[in-house]
C-alpha cells in the first residue's frame, strides 16, 4: 500500500481542486478551536478514527469469535486494500486537501517516473522517525497525498461499523442502540473527511460502497459453504484461513 501511495503522490496533477458537491455543501471544516487550543480540521476525522478502531479492536478481543472475527477481518481488509492500490494509481485526480498540493511535485509521466523517488518516500513512510524537516517533500511523510479515489480512511471506517453490525448481540428492541451510536459515529467521521478536504465525495461514496458490498458478499458465500454448498475459491479460503 506504501508503494502505491507513493506513486500517487508523483502523479497527483498540479491543478485547481476539483467541483465537488460535499465541500460545497458541509461546512469547512479547516480549523477547530477550543478555549486557546487550535485543531487543524484533517485531525478530526483522524481522531474519530482511531477511536473507533480501539473500541472495536477491544470488542473484537472480548468476543467469543474472535479468532474468526479477526481473521474475516484482514481478508476483506487486505483484499480492499489491494483493490484500492490500484484504483489511486491508474487514475491522478488533484488532490482535494490544500496542504497536499502545495506538497505534490505534480504529474510525473510513466516513461520518465521518478522511482528512485518513489522508493526513498515508501522507506520514509514505512520507517518511523525518517522524515526530513528540510526536504517539504518528505516532511509531512504521516500524511499520504494523491490517493484518492477511493477513501481507505472510509473503508476502515465501514468495515469497523459493519463488525459490530454483524457480530454485537441482537437487541430485543427494534433499534439496537449500541449499533446506533456506532452507525452515527462512523456517519459523522466519514462526513468530516469530506468537510476537512481530506478526500472527495466520490472516495467516501465508492469506498463505502465496495466495503458494504465486498462484506456482505464475503459472509454469505461463508455461510454457504458452512451449510453444505461449494465455492471451490471461496471454500479453500474459507476452509484454510478462517475456521
Amino acid at each position: 500500500m506504501a508503494i502505491a501511495n507513493s506513486i500517487a503522490f508523483f502523479r497527483s496533477p498540479s491543478l485547481e481542486v476539483l467541483p465537488d458537491l460535499g465541500h460545497d455543501l458541509l461546512p469547512d471544516l479547516d480549523e477547530i478551536q477550543v478555549g486557546k487550543w487550535r485543531l487543524d480540521g484533517h485531525l478530526v476525522p483522524e481522531i474519530m478514527f482511531s477511536l473507533l478502531i480501539a473500541c472495536t479492536v477491544f470488542f473484537s478481543f472480548l468476543h467469543g469469535m474472535r479468532v474468526i472475527i479477526f481473521k474475516r477481518l484482514f481478508v476483506i481488509l487486505g483484499t480492499l486494500m489491494l483493490f484500492r492500490s490500484f484504483t489511486i494509481t491508474v487514475t491522478a485526480l488533484p488532490d482535494s486537501l490544500a496542504i497536499c498540493r502545495t506538497l505534490t511535485p505534480g504529474t510525473a509521466t510513466w516513461t520518465n517516473f521518478p522511482w528512485y523517488m518513489v522508493l526513498l518516500r515508501w522507506f520514509h513512510m514505512t520507517v518511523p522517525g525518517t522524515d526530513s524537516e528540510t526536504d517539504p517533500m518528505y516532511s509531512e511523510i504521516d500524511m499520504t497525498c494523491g490517493d484518492m479515489i477511493y477513501s481507505g480512511h472510509t473503508v476502515i471506517i465501514v468495515l469497523c461499523c459493519m463488525l459490530w453490525h454483524t457480530y454485537y448481540p441482537r437487541s430485543k428492541t427494534l433499534i439496537n442502540p449500541v449499533k446506533l451510536a456506532i452507525w452515527i459515529w462512523g456517519v459523522i467521521a466519514i462526513l468530516s473527511i469530506v468537510a476537512s478536504k481530506m478526500h472527495y465525495t466520490i472516495d467516501v461514496v465508492l469506498g463505502a460502497f465496495f466495503t458494504i458490498t465486498f462484506w456482505g458478499t464475503y459472509h454469505r458465500l461463508a455461510y454457504d459453504v458452512r451449510i453444505g454448498q461449494q465455492f471451490v475459491t471461496l471454500a479453500w479460503i474459507d476452509g484454510v484461513f478462517i475456521y
